[in-house]
């Protein structure tokens, strides 16, 4: 599909992401998925990634960290999952991003929301 995206004008494609079932994968199913991807976009388009699902900071931290080293141009770091520390998470992706110099985009969707 990462061709037929690119056929029909996309800038960028979200290759691991909470909405793609993520949370039903391993670790390293979603690092394999996010390399495919990278692979098959072979720098025609801009690939972004999550694929940290973990329950503890430690955790979470861990697995973008492996994401990182996938060849993504972009990670997406959000901390609507419920652990220990925000703010230490938030720290971390922080560090992170610039040692990996590579964007992060960081969202904080703590809110409730009402239907």
């Amino acid at each position: 599909y990462v061709d037929w995206y690119y056929e029909n004008g996309i800038d960028g494609i979200f290759a691991v992401c909470q909405s793609s079932e993520m949370v039903y994968l391993s670790l390293s199913e979603r690092v394999s998925l996010a390399e495919a991807v990278v692979k098959r976009a072979a720098g025609r388009i801009n690939v972004v990634a999550s694929g940290h699902i973990g329950n503890s900071t430690d955790e979470q931290i861990a697995e973008i960290n492996e994401i990182s080293e996938t060849g993504i141009e972009q990670a997406f770091a959000f901390d609507n999952r419920e652990i220990e520390s925000d703010e230490k998470l938030y720290k971390a992706f922080e560090k992170w991003r610039i040692s990996n110099k590579l964007e992060l985009v960081y969202e904080n969707d703590t809110e409730e929301y009402d239907d």
